[in-house]
């Protein structure tokens, strides 16, 4: 029997080769899954942080809760700590401005542990104002920006 002019049969050395670079592939892509799934598991916790004492008293007021609330013409903020202790000692001010009016700064004043207040004046019933309250104890600060409509 004669064979035809080309023979459809691939030869047996390029069915081998194939298979090994399949195999070969793929045992790779199985041995870098390993090798990551290892490296998430292995990996250390991280050192814990040392801060001085002056780093500590600054980052005091990141953790602080101000409420503040306005009582007729009285603007009050409530200072806590994140343990929801009051927060006494501090030094406080509200800058005041009406829409267009250069600020007015009025110090606040604490009436009882953690409670600063400030009388607000009478001649911004007018207008919106928009109050900015600052309190600082020793190198923590917390600020918040009230917008008040009389």
């Amino acid at each position: 029997m004669k064979r035809p002019p080309f023979d459809r049969r691939l030869p047996l050395f390029l069915v081998m080769a194939g298979t090994f670079m399949v195999l070969l592939s793929l045992g790779s892509f199985n041995v870098s899954l390993r090798k990551m799934a290892r490296d998430s598991e292995v990996s250390p916790p991280p050192a814990p942080k040392v801060s001085s004492p002056l780093e500590e008293r600054k980052a005091a007021g990141l953790t602080w809760d101000l409420l503040v609330s306005l009582d007729h013409w009285q603007l009050r903020a409530d200072l806590k700590d994140d343990r929801g202790i009051p927060v006494a000692g501090g030094r406080g001010h509200v800058v005041l401005a009406a829409a267009g009016a250069v600020g007015r700064v009025v110090a606040l004043r604490e009436t009882e542990p953690g409670r600063y207040v400030v009388d607000l004046p009478r001649a911004l019933a007018r207008s919106g104002v928009t109050a900015r309250v600052h309190i600082d104890k020793e190198e923590s600060r917390i600020a918040r920006v009230v917008q008040i409509a009389f």
